[in-house]
Formats: C-alpha cells, structure tokens, sequence
C-alpha cells in the first residue's frame, strides 16, 4: 500500500512537470498572476536538457563504462550534438524540407538512432568495449533529446505537439498493461520482456490510434496529422520499452536508476519518446514535401 501510494504521488509530479514544462499554460500563469515573465520555450528548454542529462548518466551507468574518460566523453559528444540543435531551437531555424541544409544533417542524425536502436536487437555483441559503448550512449540518448527541441514551434506561445506526444505514450503503455493482464495469452518478447503480450500490444495500438484521431479531429492546429502520428507511436513507443529492457537485460541491470520514486529511473520512463521522437521527426519531414 506504501509503495502504491508513493509510486502514484511521484507519478503524478512527473506528469505534472511534463505538462507545466511543454505547453505555455504555466508561463501564461506566472505571467498573469505574478507577473513573471518566464517564456514556456525556455521551461521546455530546461526540461529537455535535465531529461537528456539524467538519462545519459543513467544509460552510462547500465553500459558499465570501464574508464571514466570514454563515459565523460560520452556527455562531451551528446552536448555538442545537443547544442548544435540549441541553437536552431532558439533562432526557430528548423528547416522542415529536405532542399534545406539543416533537414538532411538532422536526417543523417535520425539515421544514426536508428542504427543504434537495431544494434541493440541484432548486434548487442559490439557493446562490449568502451569506445563502441561512447559512441552508442551519445546517440540512443543526445539524437532523440536534441531532435525533439525541432517538433514544437519554439516562439511563443510553445506549441504542445511533445505534450500530446507523451499523451499518446502514456495511453499506449498504460492500456497495452491493463489489456495484456486481464486477457494476455501470447508471449510477445518471453526473452526480453516476459510481462508483455501480443494482446497487450494490440489493445495499446488501437487505443493509440483512436485517441491520435480524436486529437486530430478536436485539435486541428496542431502540427501534423495525429492519426499517422498515433500509428507511429503506437508501433515505436512499444519498440523503445523493448529496447530499454533488452540492454538493461545484457548487463544485468534491473531499474535505470531510482530518481522516481516507485517508478525507477529517468531512462525506464523515457524509453518510448527516445524511441519515437526520431521516427516523429523523419515524418514531418516527409509530411513538408505533400
């Protein structure tokens, strides 16, 4: 019953932080009532860089790094990457076209997680020394946080496509959890997740393509058309949980960390955005050539 009660409160301050920190609604707030003229686009600035940072530390720790050089290299790398795309986020100069310069460089990134997501599943054998594991953790964690300051307008007011994004997330894990408890028969992943099943995975998918509709329909201003959004993240957002629990599985690793209270660490929490930021990305680029 403790554990219950203190997994819901820091879940619900987790959600709550995430809310506050990608629509302008708390910025509007502090302006109107304390006079704090605190912009939403910096919030979700900060929000994006505590996540990027605690989920580096993280990963580094569940890679297991035997020299603090590499892992320090590591956060070096991902900062880099991380303030290339800052300054674009800040000057609002994304280029969603594939003739501009910036479009091909950040699909050029995109590919890269990609790359790192497959080795995973395929060639998690190439973990093993402290250069690949650099390489790796600068990429699975820097490319996802740094593509996901391009997905809302930046110029306020913040537009809130990452909120309904984590909106879609919560909805696919959380009805792929209830439907594969009550009815789940058919192991989807026994050697990563044993926990997950087909029927699971069904039920998370369609309710994640109902609720991309509805968002679609009742919030058109919203970039993008959240129908194929809802399909993205209902393929990917289960994808990235497998991710995260196949490489805690090859180094014998339980939670990520234990910021959360009951929940574990920031990396076991994100695992779904990491996975679909990208692949949300890579449609709005498609999406500006119809």
């Amino acid at each position: 019953m403790k554990n219950l009660i203190t997994r819901t409160l820091s879940g619900i301050c987790y959600t709550l932080l995430i809310f506050l920190c990608t629509t302008s609604f708390f910025s509007e707030f502090l302006n109107v009532y304390f006079n704090l003229k605190i912009k939403s686009e910096y919030l979700f600035y900060g929000l994006i860089t505590l996540f990027l940072l605690i989920c580096l530390w993280e990963c580094s720790r569940i890679l297991r790094f035997s020299s603090a050089i590499y892992q320090i290299l590591a956060f070096a790398v991902a900062g880099i990457l991380f303030y290339n795309f800052s300054s674009n986020y800040f000057s609002q100069s994304f280029s969603f076209s594939f003739l501009g310069k910036i479009a091909w460089n950040h699909v050029a990134v995109a590919a890269l997680f990609i790359l790192a997501l497959t080795l995973i599943f395929r060639f998690s054998d190439e973990l093993e020394t402290d250069s690949a594991k650099l390489i790796f953790t600068a990429v699975y964690v820097g490319v996802p946080f740094s593509l996901s300051l391009t997905i809302p307008f930046s110029q306020e007011p913040l537009s809130p496509e990452i909120f309904f994004i984590f909106i879609l997330i919560w909805l696919s894990d959380s009805l792929a959890y209830l439907i594969g408890t009550q009815f789940g028969k058919h192991k989807l992943a026994p050697k990563i997740s044993p926990n997950k099943s087909m029927e699971g995975l069904i039920g998370g998918i369609t309710a994640t393509l109902i609720a991309g509709f509805v968002i679609e329909k009742f919030l058109p201003d919203l970039r993008g058309n959240w129908v194929i959004i809802g399909g993205i993240i209902a393929i990917f957002a289960p994808l990235g949980d497998l991710a995260e629990s196949k490489l805690k599985r090859i180094f014998g690793v339980k939670d990520s960390g234990a910021v959360i209270p009951g929940h574990g660490g920031f990396l076991d929490r994100l695992d779904s955005f990491i996975a679909c930021v990208p692949f949300v990305f890579i449609y709005f680029l498609i999406d500006s050539l119809l």
